[in-house]
This record gives C-alpha cells, sequence and structure tokens, in this order.
C-alpha cells in the first residue's frame, strides 16, 4: 500500500494494485492516524458533534424565563411529538391558550429539549444481545441549507425496533463525518452494532467501518 491522502487526523494508503485491470485489482483503503495507532477519537454524545460544542445551552433558566413550565411542555410536545412547525405552534398555543409566543422562542426551547430528550432516550437504549443476526442497521446523509450554508445532516437507524441512534451535523461529507456517526451508533446501542449495515454508495461508511472495527463485509450498498 501507498500513501494516498493525508487528511486532518489521518493517513489514507491505498493498494497499489489499485489501477490495474481485471482480477489483480485491489480496491482496499484504510486510514491510520497520525500517532500510527488504529485509535481515533470518537463522539458518543449529540453533545460532542463540532459544529454544535458550546452552541446550544440546554438548560432551561426557569429563574429568568418569562414563561410557565407548563407552556414550555406543550410547546415542546406540539413541535417535537406533534411535528408541528414553531409558526403552528405559535397560533395554537394563542387560539387555544390564549399565549403569544414567539416562533424563535419556540424554536429555541426545541433546541435545549432536544438535547436532554436524546440524553434521555439513549439511556432507555438497552437492547439485550439475543441469538442469531442482528437486526440490519441503516445510515444516510442528507444536504440542507442553514442560514444560507450548506450543511450535512447524518442519521443511522434502526428499523426493527424503530430507534434513530447515531446523529451528526458537518460541514462536508468525510470519512471523520461518517465515523463519528457510527461511533455514536455502536455507544448508544452496542447490541445491535457490528451486524450488516445499510448505506449508500458513499466511501466513507466502509472507511469508517474499517477505523472502528466494524466487519466491512457486513456493510450493504
Amino acid at each position: 500500500m501507498y500513501i494516498f491522502k493525508r487528511l486532518r487526523d489521518v493517513l489514507r494508503f491505498r493498494c497499489s494494485n489499485y489501477n490495474l485491470k481485471g482480477a489483480g485489482r485491489c480496491t482496499r483503503k484504510t486510514n491510520l492516524a497520525f500517532d500510527g495507532s488504529k485509535k481515533f477519537p470518537r463522539v458518543s454524545r449529540p453533545e460532542q458533534i463540532e459544529l454544535i460544542q458550546g452552541k446550544i445551552d440546554d438548560v432551561f433558566h426557569w429563574n429568568r424565563m418569562d414563561y410557565a413550565k407548563p407552556t414550555v411542555v406543550l410547546a415542546v410536545y406540539y413541535t417535537v411529538v406533534e411535528g408541528m412547525p414553531a409558526p403552528q405552534v405559535v397560533r395554537t398555543l394563542w387560539n387555544i391558550h390564549r399565549v403569544k409566543v414567539s416562533h424563535d422562542t419556540i424554536t429555541r426551547w426545541t433546541h435545549k429539549a432536544a438535547f436532554q430528550l436524546s440524553a434521555k432516550t439513549a439511556a432507555l437504549v438497552d437492547i439485550p444481545p439475543k441469538k442469531g443476526r442482528r437486526p440490519r442497521l441503516y445510515a444516510d446523509e442528507t444536504q440542507r441549507r442553514v442560514g444560507g450554508k450548506k450543511r450535512w445532516f447524518w442519521l443511522s437507524y434502526c428499523r426493527k425496533h424503530d430507534l434513530m441512534l447515531g446523529r451528526n451535523l458537518t460541514l462536508r461529507r468525510t470519512t471523520k463525518s461518517a465515523r463519528d456517526l457510527l461511533s455514536m451508533t455502536q455507544d448508544l446501542a452496542p447490541s445491535l452494532a457490528g451486524g450488516q449495515l445499510l448505506t449508500d454508495g458513499l466511501w466513507s461508511y466502509p472507511a469508517a467501518m474499517d477505523d472502528i472495527e466494524w466487519d466491512t463485509d457486513n456493510r450493504l450498498r
């Protein structure tokens, strides 16, 4: 193998037979951390995601708020459970409860609650290992524009248990982005990780699986 790319946190090696044609072609690639190990910094909780570290205060400071807890609970219920957009929540709170709240405030409450709820639900993901094949996991990424800027949102999901596990928000699609997603998935549901993983054709997924010692033969494209 030879050094194919020098990335921010790793050296990427590629098989020297990559450009051959026919049966002798080898497409194998692998990443090596700069310290020579196969251990990489790993994300295990949403609070560790680079784009949001320190940017969202997930604590409700009730002594400084102008609204009562029931109002906040209703707003969070409408947005998170019912999936209502903030302007619709504003109208509902006014039409039914005669409480006037701006849509910016609703959005801020939802962001705060999202981290608290994700921590609580993560603690509930206690699926004991069973004999036989593990449930298949799914992973995908999609592009969004936030304030005119391009962002990538990543998610891993288990259909059998209807669980949204790992999630990530990044500036671009990289192996590190996929690695953080799968690391969070392993941390939240270790009894599910390591089995079959269905993804699109993005090479970052098998590279990330290799980085965290998840057998790449279990990847389905």
